[in-house]
């Protein structure tokens, strides 16, 4: 039983290593992103957030919130959110932008 049990234990130790790697390696990559975030909006002419399908409140809030924040940091840059709510939550005023064609 004491085999069994230390087999066992590699196993699930070995598993954990891999997990904590690929959970590392997403983070470097995360970090990396936020440590050029301010390059990617300060390049940007115009910022086009999208809400992704069926959004729910999250996504709704996040994104707004998105466009808010950038908007008044970036008071120079043209910040749009587009799409639709899809009649999700009619009592929130949420203004979808419309892009310019020009």
């Amino acid at each position: 039983m004491a085999a069994i049990s230390s087999l066992m234990g590699k196993i699930l130790n070995k598993k954990q290593v891999a997990e904590d790697k690929f959970i590392s390696e997403k983070a470097k990559k995360r970090d990396s992103f936020l440590k050029q975030f301010p390059h990617y909006i300060n390049s940007a002419l115009q910022i086009v957030i999208f809400p992704h399908v069926n959004p729910d409140g999250d996504c709704l809030g996040g994104a707004f919130g998105l466009r808010e924040t950038l908007r008044a940091q970036f008071k120079e840059k043209n910040v749009y959110v587009v799409g639709t709510s899809q009649g999700m939550f009619p009592w929130l005023e949420m203004d979808f932008d419309d892009i310019p064609l020009d």
